[in-house]
């Protein structure tokens, strides 16, 4: 046999499926004439291969369709007047083989391919046959043997290029020519081995923080431009530290083909690392603190309301006109918040406003206070100072001279952001505040317990009798939490509470109930409360408590020139159910509803200070985010037969709220 010309085993692919269409499968005897021309086998080997995506013979008569895809500029050479497309576009091109009689031998073959009936069915099926032929003269000897092994093998290649495009082999095993086109970089891949090697050689990458390297998973080009700029770096540092030290010429031109491959992201990566560079180079300079954080809140509201007369306790009457004004106020709080550890935190808050808290002053009822007002002239004064700090992980303690408010420290299972004093918890909440210490730990997922000690803001600090931490105003608290599941809270609470100047109540319901025994009188109270909470749906809550108060007058007394006893004592309840629509109108917003009796003074040994009648309060309110930063809360409150008497007429309060967070 006589050597043929070969530039590439591809062309002999798309050669050997031309022949075994024509033959049905026959062995083919190539003629001693045919050769490839030189010019045309350096243009081979300097252009990318085609790829057949398809063939399928149709049955019983050896034909079928052979598609090829053009990448790059290709050039096919076949035999002598088989159509050359080196001169088409790089398009998917479809040659339909039609119908051919099969030839009995080597020689039919021949013959039938220089046929005019093949030509003529060539030029009838498409416009390839138009196309420049080599003529087999033209071709030139190779180094390849035209034997039938040699045919076989085509063969073979040409099934597993089937298998590969019809999903029979692992795409992971294909060949990829050029890294560029990869949407994110293989294990398989000659740029992440080329990365893998010089990470061992150098040690450029330590790893992920569980000290793995997870060197068998597929990453972005992104996120392999960036091992790679640190793999760069490292090198970098090396060389440097070597004092004259060299890269072995293998490492230089990976490195080389790595940064030209990768330039578009490297070139990204730099650009994002100097902006970030930039970013924290200007905070550096403008922070307020290394290790403190400032946050504020500011409110501004349009208040008002209408009644006809200013209330008064019960058994009186009233005669005085109310007259409520509607006023645009404002307030801000500011919040320094420092952390020592990363699970700490020293908080100390300052605030001013002129918000009226449209309490007993204006309306003559603490029952129509607002829960956002902060009326001190708008001069700064300290509203909170506390140190908070974890006990052990199940655990959170508080200490500080102001603002140690149970509510902070334990949960108070109200799904409402009321607008009013009273809709915002349940009262006993508010017997605590000041300064104190607390604790809350959660011993499972059921069981919470919270404990709370804490005296007057006023006599903590005064050295004086009858004053200080333990001598002055204060209110030992507990509570215990059951989270039966993840939708119920169920708590229960105990308070005992002592004071020279009473207001059992945290100025929310009546003036009876707050001072059963005059405002003077040192008053000592029990109180008992129950809450809980049910979320129907990640959209809708309830929640709900009852609170008992019993006080004890702990000195003999005068009030409107009648004698009290000392040891007289009084019995106080409120109620009020809640229900909270998450997300109304907008992610983020709350639809609320509170119903409810302030603290009412139901019995009193002192007989001429008792609630004869009822209150209610009735309140609704919508709270829009308009953004992650600024919410508007219109409102409707009404208080019916304030201070529990008969003879006051309802009162209205309306507001609009916009606060500010930052």
């Amino acid at each position: 046999m006589k050597k043929i010309g070969c530039a590439s085993p591809l062309r002999w692919i798309i050669l050997g499926v031309n022949l075994v269409i024509a033959t049905g499968g026959s062995a083919i005897a190539i003629p001693a004439t045919e050769t490839l021309d030189s010019d045309e086998t350096q243009v081979a080997q300097e252009n990318q291969t085609s790829l057949i995506s398809s063939f399928t013979p149709e049955k019983g008569n050896g034909t079928g369709d052979i598609r090829i895809e053009n990448r790059e500029q290709e050039t096919i050479i076949g035999r002598q007047e088989i159509p050359d497309i080196s001169i088409l576009p790089p398009t998917s091109i479809t040659t339909n083989i039609a119908t051919s009689p099969s030839p009995s031998s080597p020689q039919e073959t021949v013959r039938y391919l220089n046929s005019p009936e093949y030509l003529k069915r060539e030029n009838s099926a498409d416009s390839l046959s138009q196309e420049k032929v080599t003529p087999v003269a033209q071709l030139q000897n190779s180094d390849v043997e035209a034997t039938e092994s040699n045919i076989q093998n085509l063969e073979s290649y040409i099934e597993i290029e089937i298998e590969e495009k019809e999903g029979l082999i692992d795409p992971g095993m294909e060949q990829i020519t050029s890294v560029s086109q990869l949407s994110d970089v293989r294990p398989t891949d000659w740029a992440y081995q080329a990365l893998a090697n010089l990470v061992e050689r150098y040690g450029c990458i330590v790893g992920y923080p569980d000290s793995t390297y997870r060197g068998n998973r597929a990453m972005t080009r992104y996120e392999f431009a960036a091992g790679l700029n640190a793999c760069l770096n490292r090198i970098s540092e090396i060389l440097a530290d070597s004092k004259g030290g060299s890269l072995n010429t293998g490492d230089l031109d990976s490195i080389h083909r790595l940064q030209s491959e990768f330039t578009t992201e490297l070139s990204t990566l730099q650009g994002q690392t100097d902006s970030l560079e930039e970013r924290i180079a200007f905070q550096e300079k403008t922070q307020f603190s290394t290790t403190t954080t400032l946050s504020a809140t500011v409110d501004i509201s349009m208040i008002g309301g209408f009644g006809d007369r200013k209330a008064v306790p019960s058994r009186q009457i009233p005669n005085q006109d109310l007259e409520l004004n509607t006023v645009l106020a404002g307030k801000a709080g500011i919040n320094f918040d420092t952390s020592f550890t990363g699970r700490d935190l020293l908080r100390t808050t300052r605030g001013a406003g002129d918000i009226n808290t449209f309490g007993r002053d204006v309306t003559g009822t603490e029952m129509t206070a607002i829960a956002f007002g902060l009326n001190n002239d708008n001069d700064i004064t300290e509203n909170s100072i506390f140190y908070r700090f974890p006990l052990g992980t199940n655990g959170v303690a508080h200490f500080g001279t102001a603002g140690i408010s149970a509510k902070i420290i334990m949960p108070a299972l109200n799904p409402v952001i009321s607008i009013s004093r009273f809709g915002g918890g349940n009262p006993i909440y508010r017997l605590t505040g000041g300064g104190g210490v607390g604790m809350h730990y959660r011993f499972s997922d059921k069981l919470a317990v919270g404990l709370n000690y804490s005296g007057g803001t006023a006599s903590l600090a005064n050295p004086n009798g009858g004053n200080g931490l333990f001598n002055g105003q204060y209110t030992a608290f507990g509570q215990i939490t059951f989270t039966p599941s993840t939708k119920l809270g169920i708590a229960f609470n105990y308070a005992h509470h002592y004071t020279h100047r009473p207001n059992l109540t945290g100025s929310t319901g009546s003036d009876f109930a707050a001072r059963p025994f005059g405002g003077t009188t040192a008053t000592s109270a029990d109180a008992f409360g129950l809450q809980g909470q049910y979320r129907f749906s990640t959209t809708f809550s309830m929640g709900a408590w009852v609170e008992y108060i019993h006080a004890t007058a702990e000195s003999s007394y005068r009030v409107n020139r009648v004698n009290g006893t000392k040891g007289d004592e009084a019995d106080i309840w409120n109620w009020a159910i809640t229900a909270a629509f998450q997300d109304v109108g907008k992610r983020g917003s709350q639809l609320g509803f509170v119903f409810g009796m302030p603290p009412k003074l139901t019995n009193n040994d002192f007989a001429s200070r008792a609630d004869d009648d009822t209150s209610f309060h009735i309140e609704a309110f919508y709270r829009y985010r308009y953004s992650d930063r600024i919410f508007i809360t219109p409102s409707l409150l009404l208080i019916t037969n304030p201070e529990h008497n008969n003879n006051n007429n309802d009162i209205w309060i309306v507001s609009l709220r916009t606060t500010f967070s930052f």
